[in-house]
């Protein structure tokens, strides 16, 4: 049977193997996807150049997609894979608030970048780490109107994040926030979940040893 990943603003499904994750940040740093210069293949002039070819042909193919206004101001996820030497590998429209993709499509993913868009305006959601632990993501990437959400995979690999604490930092956060919106006179049970969610990844990040961007849109 062939699994399918609906991955929207509110649920991702994966039909394989058969769970459902419910719905799901200020960094700093540079756009270093393919690597460090001189990793592989030794320190010489040209396997820098190489590399610094291939972060360039990368960071275009991202930037093209990230960069439209058409992507980040739609009302629709919409996403495009792109491998470690810039290639595009796919580029996909969503159904509605979702996008799905095919066990053949998955199985090209692995140490790939995926980049989409969330019509919410907020940063991750915990169905993106699932998807990026499940196709093994070199990066999860999310754009919308104000930026550009980065999740780079640890060097440990996904599996050596505990995801389980997510929900603990989620239930903190929210707290915290409404403790807040109390001591401000405000309405305590509105709360601003784009706040929430993103204080949760840096949290979340920092005790995973996982890389954590946000790039403000310019």
């Amino acid at each position: 049977m062939t699994s399918r990943f609906i991955w929207d603003v509110g649920d991702i499904e994966i039909e394989k193997p058969h769970v459902i994750v419910k719905k799901g940040g200020e960094g700093s740093g540079d756009f270093g996807h393919a690597g460090r210069p001189g990793e592989v293949g030794g320190s010489s002039s040209h396997s820098v150049h190489v590399d610094r070819k291939k972060k360039i042909k990368i960071e275009t193919e991202l930037r093209e997609f990230e960069n439209a206004e058409v992507i980040y101001d739609a009302p629709m996820e919409m996403a495009k894979i792109v491998d470690p030497e810039g290639n595009v590998v796919l580029e996909k429209k969503g159904d509605g608030v979702s996008v799905s993709f095919s066990d053949a499509e998955v199985s090209k993913m692995k140490d790939c970048i995926l980049t989409h868009n969330h019509p919410t305006d907020y940063t991750f959601s915990r169905q993106d780490l699932s998807a990026a632990k499940y196709m093994d993501l070199q990066e999860m990437r999310a754009t919308c109107k104000s930026g550009t959400y980065i999740m780079r995979r640890p060097k440990n690999g996904w599996d050596s994040v505990d995801k389980s604490t997510v929900e603990d930092i989620i239930r903190e956060e929210a707290y915290k926030d409404m403790d807040y919106r109390k001591s401000q006179g405000m309405e305590a049970w509105i709360t601003d979940t784009g706040v929430i969610m993103n204080n949760t990844w840096k949290r979340w990040c920092k005790d995973n040893n996982v890389e954590y961007i946000y790039v403000p849109r310019r």
